[in-house]
């Protein structure tokens, strides 16, 4: 499945005041939510529409629209969160699902703690969302617990702001059927399996905790 990493200047202007460690919250998330919309927009490019007739205040017409309208879309607790709300903006009917996960700075690895997703995923697109990419633990760990309700793999979205290339790496050799759509890459990991250039902590910075 493709990988799409959004390649615009009004792009580059919201992940530069995520970047920016002067940035304010309210202008950490004003620019968390306008990215997660230009990384969705894209992603969707190429989806399936069908046709249908509507009346225009002039004539009847056919009109093209979205063949599911209402995925799942699943926020990985905290941080995803914020881009849960970006993609009701534009998907409006879609069905929130929630997943906690957490990572051991330690070991760097994925913890457990929350679940609320629908019982049955069968044939429905899923929509992951995480502000960053790094390690790629979480989103794996995502990704196995959906299809255990039933999602399939080439149905599964991950949306990402910021990724590493590890991170990348890590899910498609997990799967490589999962499509991953991200706002920039960047150049590596630090020792504590942070990315860098980044932005720091996303879930601190967008609810103001550090």
């Amino acid at each position: 499945m493709p990988l799409t990493v959004i390649d615009h200047p009004l792009a580059f202007e919201q992940l530069a005041i995520m970047r920016n460690e002067a940035s304010k919250p309210e202008h950490f998330r004003a620019a968390c939510k306008q990215l997660t919309k230009y990384v969705l927009y894209e992603s969707y490019s190429n989806s399936a529409t069908t046709t249908t007739t509507i009346k225009t205040p002039m004539i009847e017409a056919e009109v093209p629209v979205l063949n599911e309208p209402n995925p799942v879309v699943v926020g990985i607790w905290r941080a995803g969160q914020i881009m849960v709300d970006a993609v009701l903006d534009l998907l409006p009917e879609s069905t929130v699902n929630h997943l906690g996960v957490f990572r051991d700075e330690e070991t760097h690895q994925p913890e457990f703690y929350y679940k609320n997703i629908n019982e049955s995923l069968t044939e429905r697109t899923v929509i992951i969302v995480d502000p960053m990419l790094a390690t790629g633990g979480s989103a794996k760990f995502a990704i196995d617990t959906l299809k255990e309700h039933g999602a399939k793999s080439e149905n599964i979205r991950l949306l990402c702001l910021i990724a590493s290339a590890e991170g990348i790496k890590t899910i498609q050799d997990h799967d490589s059927k999962i499509a991953i759509a991200v706002g920039a890459i960047d150049e590596k990991l630090n020792s504590d399996a942070y990315i860098v250039p980044g932005l720091g902590d996303a879930g601190d910075r967008i609810n103001n905790t550090l």
